[in-house]
């Protein structure tokens, strides 16, 4: 059996929650596991194993199966918290909203429930104690992924808009450059640099996604994209029909709302449930903001593309829509309408003023 701990902290707001996020804020195992899980997919499982199984049978190799699954079998990865990460003081999520978040942080500026998260004062750093009982060849390459989980993870609410960012809370035990290398598909996930120009990392990535994303006149003539989307949303409210037959910004994340003052609200969906009349599941955005701090300690500011995990090919949204006036009487909201989706917005994103970022 090979062990060894890990020492991390937040660089950034962890709007973590616990499995009852309206009584306590927590960090959980399960939440650590699932990030360790998702970046060995992400980045295409190890090399070590790549021509012995597929990358799902060494997900199950490492991580286990479900009981009732073909071979089922118990993680080979234990981890353990030094110590419990729980705060159970006073629901304090719509608190950390501010005006330089608010675009990224809508979910909690719109809910009527309070819920628990941490303050990043009060969960700043965590200890993690990490057992491997499977083959012992294989524990450099369970080292790379506890390291890219230091260099690149996040945890909690909002994770994928810079949000609960992790860094080594001491000297990383292994660089980001020399753990990528451990696995078979680095290149899944390319990483850009935004430009600082003596701003601060989160701030900034928030601002350049909110600066491609939102509709305004400046937009409206450099990428119009983003104008369309929005001349479509006002159709739908004032004619019930719409003839612009491609949309952009879906190709980011769904759901989508669109809130267009004095009009109504338009929902983007990635499915519809016509029992409920309601959009179901969701897209993940492929593309991260995740502030990263460098061995000499200085913090920049990367965005993430994931273009294996782009919009599916020929998967058109489903928009439905309420104008003012049906918001107001609680009317059953229009649609769906059915509009294809195009990847041109997210392409343009990895653009001018983004540049390739090379780990050492």
């Amino acid at each position: 059996m090979k062990q060894s701990t890990y020492h991390y902290q937040f660089l950034t707001l962890p709007l973590v929650a616990g499995a009852e996020p309206e009584k306590a804020a927590e960090i959980r195992v399960p939440s650590l596991r699932g990030q360790l899980r998702w970046w060995f997919r992400a980045l295409g499982g190890f090399t070590a194993l790549a021509d012995q199984s597929s990358i799902e049978q060494q997900e199950q190799q490492i991580f286990g199966s479900a009981a009732g699954q073909d071979n089922s079998n118990a993680s080979q990865l234990i981890l353990r918290l030094a110590q419990p990460v729980r705060d159970e003081g006073p629901p304090n999520a719509s608190k950390n909203v501010t005006p330089d978040n608010k675009y990224v942080l809508w979910p909690l500026d719109m809910g009527d429930k309070e819920r628990h998260v941490f303050p990043q004062k009060e969960a700043a750093s965590f200890t993690l104690h990490v057992l491997w009982r499977g083959n012992p060849d294989l524990w450099d390459s369970i080292a790379a992924l506890l390291a890219v989980l230091g260099h690149l993870g996040a945890l909690g609410m909002r994770s994928r808009r810079g949000f609960g960012a992790l860094a080594f809370r001491r000297e990383a035990p292994l660089s980001l450059a020399s753990a990528l290398r451990f696995f078979h598909a680095p290149g899944n996930v390319a990483l850009m640099e935004l430009p600082l120009n003596g701003r601060q990392p989160h701030p900034s990535l928030i601002r350049w996604l909110k600066d491609w994303r939102t509709y305004d006149k400046h937009h409206r003539s450099e990428n119009p994209e983003i104008s369309t989307d929005r001349d479509a949303g006002v159709q739908l409210l004032k004619t019930n029909q719409t003839d612009i037959a491609i949309s952009y910004r879906p190709a980011l994340g769904l759901p989508m709302p669109q809130i267009i003052p004095r009009e109504g609200e338009v929902h983007w969906n990635f499915a519809w449930d016509r029992k409920s009349h309601q959009g179901k599941e969701r897209f993940a955005s492929p593309i991260l903001l995740r502030p990263h701090r460098l061995s000499d300690g200085k913090i920049i500011a990367l965005v993430l593309f994931l273009d294996q995990k782009q919009f599916p090919a020929n998967h058109q949204v489903q928009v439905n829509w309420q104008t003012a006036a049906g918001v107001r009487n609680k009317q059953r909201t229009k649609g769906p309408k059915a509009i294809n989706v195009s990847s041109e917005l997210y392409q343009a994103m990895k653009g001018g003023p983004l540049h390739s970022w090379i780990p050492t």
